[in-house]
């Protein structure tokens, strides 16, 4: 969903959706409950500078999102990878590199995952580890492997990323307006977040002009999700993330707010990635 860095985004997953940005995938009970149809996908995000503050130093932002999703029959499994050059003021070029893989099983009880984030060529962060919930709204916990051995404990009704993505469709889909759930991404102990969701539209399916076959049939929703401190829903947030979130769990429009500046993207290749037969 990251970079503690004063020159580059501290976090960029989304569900967790996109995570990275977030990641955005129904899982398979709330799908059949629902009525949802997930599609494996590969998607390609160009990246570009929205905006920026005046005092954050920063000039333009370039780069590519790639962002896979697929069916792995006992779980889903996401990739997801950023890479991103933040020019400076003064002329600096920054690169970094945040790279994601992650399984998460179908029930939402099992979440494994590997997170490393590369800035110029020095690795700021890595995180791995596996997360475990004794069962839906249950307590559970995390085992860390990276950086350091050590375990962490999770509060009861704690969902992983692709649960999250989930539990955003299905709601948006009974017409609600504002979505929390608290959510761990992966990121160590700073990984827990309280997320807000505000559904801002609503598109009908086969107006969304998305120009792309497996998009415009389908109905889409506008969000606005925010990162909060847990039990802190009332102050600012850590970072917030937009985005167009289509009923097949496909984002688009996605936008990465990091406070002081704003990173924007557009689809630059999309593909529905083969059946897994399972």
């Amino acid at each position: 969903m990251g970079i503690k860095s004063s020159c580059a985004p501290r976090r960029t997953t989304i569900a967790a959706a996109v995570a990275a940005a977030a990641v955005l995938a129904p899982i398979q009970d709330v799908r059949s409950a629902a009525g949802l149809d997930p599609l494996p996908y590969r998607a390609v995000y160009d990246l570009a500078l929205e905006t920026a503050g005046s005092n954050s130093g920063i000039t333009g932002v370039s780069g590519r999102m790639v962002l896979e999703w697929a069916d792995a029959c006992e779980g889903y499994t996401t990739t997801q990878q950023i890479r991103m050059r933040i020019e400076r003021a003064e002329g600096r070029l920054i690169d970094s590199d945040f790279a994601i893989a992650s399984w998460e099983s179908k029930d939402g009880n099992t979440f494994r995952f590997r997170i490393r984030n590369i800035v110029g060529r020095d690795l700021m962060e890595e995180f791995g580890g596996l997360a475990e919930r004794d069962g839906v709204r249950q307590k559970g916990i995390v085992r860390m492997r990276v950086p350091a051995v050590a375990t962490i404990p999770l509060p009861a009704g704690t969902v992983f990323p692709s649960e999250h993505a989930s539990i955003l469709t299905r709601e948006a889909k009974k017409g609600a307006k504002r979505i929390e759930a608290r959510v761990f991404d992966g990121t160590g102990e700073e990984g827990l977040f309280d997320v807000v969701a505000f559904v801002t539209g609503h598109t009908p399916a086969g107006q969304t002009a998305a120009g792309l076959a497996g998009l415009d049939d389908q109905e889409a929703w506008n969000m606005r999700m925010a990162y909060f401190k847990v039990g802190d829903t009332s102050g600012l947030p850590e970072y917030e993330v937009g985005f167009r979130l289509f009923a097949n769990g496909v984002a688009d429009q996605l936008v990465l707010d990091y406070g002081d500046f704003v990173v924007g993207s557009k689809i630059a290749h999309f593909e529905a990635l083969p059946d897994s037969g399972c």
